[in-house]
């Protein structure tokens, strides 16, 4: 599966997730406004309750497909070379944002290393890298990724 089905499996499940989501906030907010009046007639009690076993099920369900995909995204480990340079993958983002990158030798933090790509050089010989990217937007939460490490660097 490519990167591009990949990132239109996460949409998906996001999607998933939201409707999920919404179906318990609807089942919640029929039943708090329903505590104003008399107590609700049993078959809709029946009906809150499956639509909130449902919408557990489906926000389930997105979840773990949006944690498939993001870990089939980053299955890829690179072998590590002195000399060969590594890439920094971020894919596309919706909406946009910018990013704060970090590169590792293990869990050392590489200075003045802050751009998509590395090149190794001899002084990691022996490690093994890792990069961490944190998407930066205004009025949202960040979120960060850290990649899986690297083969030892070697020659």
């Amino acid at each position: 599966m490519g990167d591009a089905a990949l990132q239109a499996l996460q949409i998906a499940a996001t999607s998933l997730m939201n409707l999920g989501l919404a179906l318990m906030l609807g089942a919640l907010a029929c039943a708090w406004l329903q505590r104003g009046g008399a107590a609700p007639a049993p078959h809709r009690i029946g009906r809150m309750a499956w639509a909130l076993r449902a919408g557990t099920a489906v926000a389930l369900l997105g979840a773990v497909m949006a944690l498939w995909a993001e870990s089939a995204l980053m299955a890829d480990v690179p072998l590590a070379e002195a000399g060969s340079t590594l890439t920094a993958v971020i894919g596309a983002w919706s909406p946009s944002a910018s990013f704060a990158i970090t590169w590792f030798a293990e869990s050392s933090v590489i200075t003045g290393q802050r751009g998509l790509q590395l090149k190794l050089t001899s002084s990691q010989l022996g490690k093994r890298i890792r990069v961490r990217v944190v998407a930066l937007r205004p009025g949202y939460l960040p979120v960060a990724r850290t990649s899986s490490f690297t083969t030892r660097v070697t020659r």
